[in-house]
């Protein structure tokens, strides 16, 4: 059996490697999978900004909508524009990509209200299911109301709401 000498020759090699291997792809493991999650977050908060940016939109579409505004005036709509407004007319002038609800509330003191709610279909029950969100925007309107004697105006509130 020859002898094993020590010094020049020493045994070194394969065993010592494996550790150091080890530590270095588990490093690189740890860092690859950090810069995926982070590009991961950074992608889904730059869709959910274009998502609240849609529903930004799509409103102020809706505050000049040429079928809902009186005389085109900007956030006065025509009370009778607005009773026979459909959900038909506004996928087929604004073409959205979502699902959306417009809520037109009187919020005027007038013993009449005139309130309108479209929706393409029912908010779902489980909204953390959604693909994209949802978002809900709304802003101060007023509804013209034409009277025998006088006009009224009336304060309402619109809001939209919009989900994917």
């Amino acid at each position: 059996m020859p002898h094993r000498r020590l010094g020049r020759r020493g045994v070194a090699g394969f065993f010592e490697e494996i550790p150091a291997a080890a530590v270095a792809i588990i490093s690189l493991l740890l860092f690859f999978s950090g810069v995926l999650i982070a590009l991961t977050n950074y992608s889904n908060r730059q869709q959910s900004s274009q998502f609240s940016q849609e529903a930004q939109t799509f409103l102020e579409g809706l505050l000049g909508y040429a079928n809902l505004t009186y005389r085109g005036q900007n956030g006065i709509f025509d009370m009778f524009a607005m009773m026979a407004l459909t959900v038909n007319n506004l996928t087929y002038d604004f073409h959205p990509s979502y699902q959306f609800s417009v809520t037109v509330t009187d919020t005027s003191l007038y013993p009449v209200h005139y309130d309108i709610s479209l929706s393409t279909s029912q908010f779902p029950s489980n909204p953390s299911s959604l693909q994209n969100g949802w978002v809900k925007d709304s802003t101060s309107v007023t509804i013209w109301v034409p009277n025998f004697g006088q006009d009224e105006y009336h304060a309402a509130t619109l809001t939209v709401v919009i989900w994917s």
